[in-house]
């Protein structure tokens, strides 16, 4: 295979026509993407590219191995990814996009893209004065690769079945690219100004080099293979005092098993133990962490674990291990937990998989994504990315953790109903609502926008839980599993003949989208329960709180979802912004009408307490001077008294009033609980 290639910017119809047949051979003959009898002369063309600067790679002989083009915004056209993307509003203008790159499949592990890549970025340089952000939608693994190149590439949106696979929309800054490319990858940057139109790489692959080499290249290890050699992974006990949630011990660490996962699916070969609260209570867990000897401990906190946190790293830290949290409540709070507590090393924001994988393997966490850390007494946070997919690659379920043990404690439950063998997993993250209303009020959930696993890949993972650990049903732990409605319908559609017994046990749903059609479909998937986030029984405190519904919704999908045989948790909360005691009455009273109903399972009733991040949070740093002097650059956070506060400043009544309706609803059956956050 040769080692020169020379590059052009197309100048005449000759070339174009060249870049148009391997785009013919790419995306018709090869890739199968586009119809080959929709380009008779063929030649793959569009109207774009008229308002494009095309690329061409040739080979010593003269002959045409690639092609890229630039379409270049203007008045009359969109951009290809404001039409297939849901990226929000964006202002296109002075922007561009990269397309339609394509190699044919002999030469794709060479250097022809690498090179397309340098004539791209070259020209984006040399015109960074006429233009302000460049976007490219790809698959991750290539997205993986442009940002270890130093391009700072961002999503820009929730990815999308485009073009023959799944993509990511994803953009940068324009103006930023120069010292990116200076700071992250200053090798590549120097090749890049080198002579843009001809490229020897001298047998060696120059994507290898240029994201793993050690000339301060991406990927650079401190010291050995990697930097850490054995990894804790924690989800701590509660904090004493602590409410429990009542149906506990048999919900899989999925947070935990996907960082372990991707680890070891990355090259990671040290050890990793994941220590569980639900099986694993905080003696025990001491214990074992003291047995293991981790040089590495990683904790996932909530707000409620949060003491039981700072124990398990003052005490791990005298031991000798680096301590890193991660998680929602670490995210919000990141800044000071590293500013207050001395025994914190890292926090990592967002999502976690890449990035624990990176500290774990030693790269400088300058480098990092998703780190925030301290650099010479200050807190530095890394600029931040997120994955396309809820699952960032396949949870291996057989690591690490003891499935049977997960199953006995499910028999064991409060309502095991028809299934014995739930296998926890989640097809989305984040919730369709917030991204559409910016969420209810009390919502503090940290992902931008809601991302759903393809509907076959859903189906490809549940058969093989089937054939490696014999689940007979699943329990999805997403925010809102029919919040995206042609989704649901995709899973429906793509539902193997072979996997028409798998039932769904337990799924979270909003009310708005259990329409008869949907219910009908949830019934054919074997949905067994459904806990729907009712809150109010009164419109006034629902409008407040912003969640988009009206109690007759209630009634009417509890009636329906009762019609079809399907199983509910009806949850409510105590507290929200204006309540009063009218407004508990008429939550009562909801309350009382629902349980009449004879399919709801559960009551659950919780009590209003503002979460860094969330909406309520903000209001009260807002309006409470003193709750801000307290609290603005707290990591540790007194429940009940944040709880009081609100309800002081935010409802129409007093806590204990409160506190009065939530045990009065309680008392409505045996089968009603209180859970405080």
């Amino acid at each position: 295979m040769t080692h020169i290639y020379t590059f052009v910017q197309a100048q005449d119809a000759g070339e174009l026509a060249q870049a148009h047949r391997i785009r013919y051979q790419v995306y018709c003959e090869e890739k199968k993407w586009l119809e080959k009898a929709d380009y008779p002369s063929c030649e793959e063309k569009d109207g774009y590219d008229p308002h494009s600067v095309v690329f061409l790679a040739f080979d010593p002989d003269g002959n045409a191995v690639g092609t890229a083009r630039l379409i270049i915004k203007d008045d009359s056209i969109s951009l290809p990814i404001g039409l297939n993307f849901k990226i929000g509003r964006r202002n296109f203008d002075r922007c561009c996009e990269i397309s339609r790159m394509a190699v044919p499949r002999k030469l794709r592990r060479g250097n022809v893209a690498i090179g397309l890549i340098r004539m791209l970025t070259r020209y984006i340089l040399d015109h960074r004065d006429e233009l302000k952000h460049l976007y490219i939608s790809v698959e991750e693994r290539f997205l993986l690769a442009l940002n270890l190149l130093g391009l700072e590439f961002v999503p820009a949106g929730p990815a999308a079945f485009c073009c023959g696979d799944v993509l990511v929309p994803t953009r940068l800054i324009i103006s930023e690219l120069e010292s990116s490319l200076m700071r992250n990858n200053r090798s590549f940057y120097n090749w890049i100004m080198e002579d843009k139109h001809l490229l020897d790489s001298r047998g060696r692959n120059l994507l290898n080099v240029f994201t793993k080499n050690g000339g301060g290249a991406p990927g650079t290890k401190r010291s050995g293979s990697h930097r850490y050699a054995r990894i804790s992974l924690v989800n701590p006990p509660l904090d004493e005092g602590a409410e429990k949630c009542v149906d506990m011990g048999h919900w899989l660490p999925l947070n935990l098993m996907a960082l372990s996962s991707y680890l070891v699916k990355n090259g990671y070969r040290g050890e990793i133990q994941i220590l569980d609260q639900q099986v694993c209570g905080k003696e025990e867990m001491m214990e074992r962490l003291a047995c293991f000897k981790p040089d590495l401990v990683g904790i996932s906190p909530n707000i409620n674990s949060y003491r039981r946190t700072l124990e398990i790293a003052e005490s791990m830290k005298r031991k000798g291990a680096d301590i890193v949290l991660g998680g929602a409540y670490a995210t919000r709070l990141a800044a000071n937990i590293l500013r207050n507590r001395e025994c914190i090393d890292y926090v990592i924001a967002h999502d976690g998989e890449r990035a624990l994988h990176r500290l774990a393997e030693g790269m400088e966490v300058e480098r990092i994504r998703n780190l925030v850390f301290r650099n010479s007494g200050n807190v530095h946070a890394n600029g931040v990315e997120h994955h396309h997919a809820a699952s960032h690659g396949e949870i291996d379920y057989s690591l690490f953790i003891d499935m049977e043990g997960y199953f006995r404690n499910y028999r064991d439950s409060l309502n095991p109903g028809q299934y014995a063998r739930p296998a926890t997993i989640m097809t989305h993250r984040g919730c369709v609502w917030r991204e559409k209303s910016g969420g209810c009020v009390f919502c503090s959930r940290i992902e931008p926008f809601a991302r759903f696993d393809p509907a076959h890949a859903v189906w490809d993972r549940l058969k093989t839980l089937k054939e490696d650990h014999n689940i007979d049903s699943f329990i999805d732990v997403g925010d809102d599993f029919t919040g995206d409605v042609s989704w649901l319908r995709r899973l429906h559609s793509f539902r193997p003949p072979d996997m028409k017994d798998m039932g769904i046990r337990f799924m979270y749903s909003r009310l708005n989208n259990l329409t008869p059609e949907n219910i009908s479909i949830l019934k054919d998937l074997n949905t067994s329960e459904i806990c729907l986030g009712l809150e109010s029984g009164d419109p006034r405190v629902l409008g407040n709180s912003r969640k988009g519904h009206h109690p007759v919704q209630q009634i009417e999908a509890v009636r329906s979802l009762s019609e079809k045989g399907i199983n509910i948790i009806a949850a409510f909360m105590v507290g929200l912004p204006g309540e009063s005691r009218e407004s508990l009455q008429n939550t009562l009273d909801q309350a009382s009408r629902i349980m009449e109903f004879p399919n709801v399972n559960e009551l659950i009733i919780s009590v209003t307490t503002p979460l860094p991040g969330s909406k309520s949070f903000e209001m009260l740093m807002d309006r409470d001077e003193s709750f801000r002097r307290k609290y603005g650059n707290a990591d540790v956070m007194d429940v009940p008294e944040i709880q009081r506060r609100w309800m002081s400043g935010f409802c129409e009544t007093d806590y204990d009033t409160v506190m009065e309706y939530a045990d009065r609803m309680r008392n409505l059956s045996e089968k009603a609980f209180i859970e405080f956050c």
